[in-house]
């Protein structure tokens, strides 16, 4: 068999080009040469995030047949945002081929051959599993081996059938759209003249529940039996007696639904269904919200819509601003937006001037409302816009904070614990990280409360990869160093600080993964699993065994297993990856880094192993301005010298 790897993003979404491409010039891969073995990066449309594994294998025990292999996992995938992802695989994706295989759309696969011949194809269900995901105790630490309660569907198989030689065209469509188109020749049991395509975008719901998978292999066609491959399981089990739902009101039923999804989000879904049965609308629009997750892929803007609530479209308008990286809910939103456009376009005319952030999404849509000329709808029973001022509304409050506990209703004046976790969760959720909610959010960092500052320390991992302001990283620094801090604020600072680009924060989890005594240390150790290459990897291969705990002895073999696999994906380095490698050495001497000389010498060594070409593209155009860092070195005339000292010194 012949193997061809590339990577997905976004599902049947995005872009796929030869990973030496740093650059994306197009939204297709194509080389003329045999292409087995050969490496491409396929990059999300939207936040260019590689979030899927696509493989090619050539099956000739059956007449060199085409499989398209797509999993989510990979040494390469993204992960979630947020602190719960784990480099290696995504929830998200996987939720997309769930939906695939669910029997909810039609899925064809259609191959074109040279000489006009017309042939369907099928999909294959593939491994199970589930997904690596961190997950925040009851006790404030966070479990940096935990994985997903339910078990996903990790990969899919498509076979287009295709029985013979010669150039070939399978395209793969969702609901009649066409969403991935392969173009490829096999000529003696290779794959020659590969081009695959990207086609069109996300507008899919995802509804998660509870799944079995009853079929080993699925025909998806737009028969009545390639719809019903997989089936969802209801479960009989409510998640609250009906008396103890009636002794509570609005708070107590909320930090009901908090505690169990916190503690087990796949509980999420089964909320969503309970309170779609008990027509709890309020309940459903907070669950929209605030909690990561809830809008989509445990379906409560659906639900919302189902049940046509007063919230539905105000709640879809809200995540048009969402985190592509937050499971694109902002699709998601559109899909509801437009499936009923005469409502919407109605909507957004009555509230224009009072829509928060009349951001390009929900721009376009109105101008295509109007473009359509379709009939508006009267929409003057659903509520108004939501306004960050009430979403957000305790963030800055300065009363004493007040544990619900086992009550089960709220005090008139009391401001609990869980109202402010739920609004700190909300932050990332709503897409909105403008300075005032940043503010806020950075302030709580210092809140006396210790389970509201992890909160608010831990949503700092959501935004801080697109936060320029330097001064932000020594609030973090400050907490993990001080021992008069708790161990469990300490290590959700080290997790959230981790999030920044700035070359500190690598130093910085290496300084703690050589302290097996630091109480972040398995949090500096996980992280580096996620984001480190031959440098960390050096750093945590050297700790001595008998230092470590039971416990951290499996993060550390974790997190190594993960580099290993990531850097022998990447044996040749590449000019731009040594220019960073010599601006974090430049940055770990100036700073009087402990590890600085071994980062220099890693520099010398990878610069050896760059093809000429590279070599010179590294001398020649590779400066620190051509890099588009965002951020700036306090001495930037030395720091620019230094780097372009040891540049040419390697390129020599």
């Amino acid at each position: 068999m012949r193997y061809l790897s590339l990577m997905l993003a976004g599902c049947l979404l995005g872009n796929i080009v030869p990973s030496s491409n740093a650059q994306a010039p197009d939204n297709s891969a194509s080389d003329e040469r045999p292409a087995d073995g050969m490496g491409y990066a396929y990059i999300d449309d939207d936040d260019r995030r590689s979030l899927a594994d696509l493989g090619f294998r050539i099956d000739k025990e059956q007449s060199q047949n085409l499989k398209i292999r797509i999993s989510a996992t990979g040494a390469n995938v993204e992960p979630i945002g947020g602190y719960r992802g784990i480099q290696g695989s995504n929830r998200y994706t996987a939720e997309e081929l769930g939906l695939i295989l669910s029997g909810q759309h039609i899925v064809r696969v259609v191959t074109e051959f040279d000489n006009g011949t017309v042939v369907t194809g099928r999909v294959l269900e593939g491994r199970w599993g589930r997904i690596p995901e961190r997950k925040l105790g009851s006790d404030n630490r966070i479990d940096f081996l935990a994985t997903t309660t339910e078990m996903f569907p990790l990969e899919i198989t498509i076979d287009p059938q295709t029985q013979s030689t010669g150039l070939r065209r399978t395209i793969v469509m969702l609901n009649g759209r066409p969403r991935l188109r392969c173009l490829y020749n096999i000529v003696d049991g290779h794959i020659r003249n590969l081009e695959v395509q990207s086609l069109g975008g996300h507008g899919l719901l995802v509804q998660q529940k509870t799944l079995r998978h009853p079929h080993s292999e699925l025909p998806m066609d737009d028969t009545a039996a390639g719809k019903t491959v997989l089936t969802s399981v209801e479960t009989a089990r409510e998640p609250v007696s009906r008396s103890e739902w009636n002794a509570r009101d609005m708070e107590g039923r909320w930090a009901l639904i908090a505690n169990q999804v916190a503690q087990d989000s796949s509980t999420a879904g089964i909320w969503v269904e309970y309170l779609k049965q008990e027509k709890e609308f309020q309940l459903l629009e907070w669950m929209a919200i605030y909690i990561p997750d809830a809008f989509k892929s445990y379906g409560a803007g659906a639900a919302l819509y189902e049940l046509d609530a007063p919230q539905w479209i105000r709640v879809a308008a809200w995540h048009c601003n969402t985190a592509p990286y937050l499971g694109h809910g902002e699709q998601a939103a559109q899909s509801l937006l437009t499936a009923k456009p005469g409502l919407a376009e109605d909507w957004l005319a009555r509230h224009k001037e009072n829509i928060d952030v009349w951001s390009g999404a929900i721009d376009a849509y109105y101008k295509q409302f109007k473009s359509d000329k379709l009939a508006r709808q009267d929409s003057s029973k659903y509520l108004p816009p939501l306004q960050p001022a009430n979403v957000f509304a305790h963030l800055n409050s300065t009363d004493p904070v007040v544990d619900f506990g086992h009550r089960k209703t709220a005090v008139t004046g009391e401001l609990y614990r869980h109202q402010f976790i739920r609004e700190i969760n909300g932050v990332p959720v709503s897409g909105r990280h403008n300075s005032d909610l940043r503010q806020s959010l950075r302030k709580l960092i210092r809140h006396a409360d210790t389970n509201v500052r992890i909160a608010a320390i831990l949503a700092h991992s959501y935004f801080l990869p697109s936060v320029t302001e330097m001064d932000r990283l020594q609030d973090f620094v400050t907490v993990i160093d001080s021992q008069e801090e708790e161990a469990a604020v300490r290590e959700a600072a080290l997790v959230a600080y981790s999030y920044h680009g700035h070359p500190q924060t690598i130093l910085k989890l290496c300084q703690v993964a050589q302290d097996p005594d630091h109480p972040a240390w398995s949090g500096a150790v996980s992280r580096i699993g996620d984001i480190g290459g031959k440098f960390p990897l050096k750093v945590i291969t050297s700790l001595e065994p008998e230092d470590l705990s039971e416990q951290q002895s499996k993060i550390l073999a974790d997190s190594v297993a993960r580099i290993q696999e990531r850097v022998s994906s990447r044996k040749i380095p590449s000019a731009r990856s040594v220019a960073r490698l010599i601006q974090l050495a430049v940055f770990a001497e100036q700073t009087g880094d402990r590890n600085s000389s071994l980062i220099h010498q890693l520099v010398i060594s990878e610069a050896k192993l760059m093809p000429l070409e590279s070599r010179e593209s590294l001398r020649n155009e590779l400066s620190l301005e051509r890099l588009g860092e965002f951020w700036v070195p306090k001495d930037e005339e030395s720091f620019i010298a230094a780097f372009d000292k040891l540049r040419m010194q390697v390129t020599e």
